[in-house]
């Protein structure tokens, strides 16, 4: 799932980032304490989170089926960012 994936579900099911917050960080934690591979991969991740550039547009614009707003989308992005942000900072697991 990227990006787009989520703003989509967000937008036509009207799920607030927050409202999943408690299951996501339960989930996480139980995930980075059994897997070393995802404990590397949010090692990573985080240094790209940090540095505000978490999505560009790529070839896959071409492919949308249906136009999406631009505008809603890159406020959603700036949200998404931040509630990230969060979700690291409230986990059990030290990476």
């Amino acid at each position: 799932m990227d990006f787009l994936d989520v703003y989509l579900i967000c937008t036509k099911f009207g799920v607030k980032l927050d409202d999943v917050e408690k299951c996501i960080v339960n989930k996480t934690n139980f995930a980075l304490k059994l897997y070393g591979k995802y404990r590397t991969n949010l090692k990573g991740k985080i240094g790209l989170m940090q540095s505000g550039k978490l999505f560009e547009w790529g070839e896959e614009r071409a492919l949308l089926l249906a136009e999406i707003d631009g505008k809603g989308f890159y406020s959603f992005l700036g949200e998404l960012q931040e509630f990230l942000k969060k979700i690291v900072s409230s986990l059990n697991y030290k990476l």
